[in-house]
């Protein structure tokens, strides 16, 4: 072999090192180029609107969530606002069209939102004073809409006591295998980095 030297065999292997890049490059890389597309946008988009620091309305961000409703492998970015529990909300964007696009507002005044593990959609569970309900949000052609699938109340008397108490419904309970979503800080964007479908 020409490219055997004094030593040995390291110029054939910095030479296959070299060009395999070139040989393998375009293999799956639509994927992971969308992939990275949107990952790319949610943290500028992200970063911007850290460095506002608030929405239209005024309102203080606060954190963010990544999920994704309508199970079509690209998450959506949900941006809380509202430092104080009366004043919350979650702006919704979706990746499309090589842009971040706003969708719609889930008001999440005393509210949590859980995962929806049957299909499309993300839970919201609101209770205060005494009532509770949970919402399926689902998003189909970037529409967001909701249904109520549980409504009732928080406070029940005690047929022993006479007394009332106060007992709560978990969502595993209207929606098997529901779990409550994580938010982050809006400046960890590792989250982003690292999500898997």
């Amino acid at each position: 072999m020409r490219f055997i030297t004094k030593t040995g065999m390291m110029r054939p292997l910095i030479m296959l090192l070299f060009f395999l890049p070139i040989f393998t490059t375009g293999c799956g890389a639509t994927d992971n180029n969308a992939r990275s597309d949107y990952r790319s946008a949610y943290i500028d988009f992200l970063g911007n609107i850290n460095e506002a620091g608030v929405d239209e309305r005024g309102t203080e961000i606060c954190s963010y969530y990544l999920y994704d409703i309508d199970k079509d492998k690209t998450p959506e970015l949900l941006v809380e606002y509202g430092i104080y529990a009366s004043e919350k909300h979650v702006w919704i964007y979706q990746y499309a069209e090589g842009e971040v696009q706003r969708i719609d507002m889930i008001p999440t005044v005393h509210s949590s939102l859980y995962a929806y593990p049957d299909g499309n959609g993300i839970l919201e569970c609101w209770t205060y004073g005494g009532g509770e309900e949970i919402y399926l949000n689902t998003l189909n052609d970037s529409k967001l809409t909701s249904e109520v699938l549980y409504s009732g109340s928080t406070i029940y008397e005690n047929p022993d006591t006479g007394d009332f108490d106060t007992e709560f419904t978990h969502p595993q309970d209207v929606v098997p295998g529901a779990y409550i979503l994580t938010s982050y800080a809006p400046d960890d964007i590792y989250t982003i980095e690292k999500y898997e479908d």
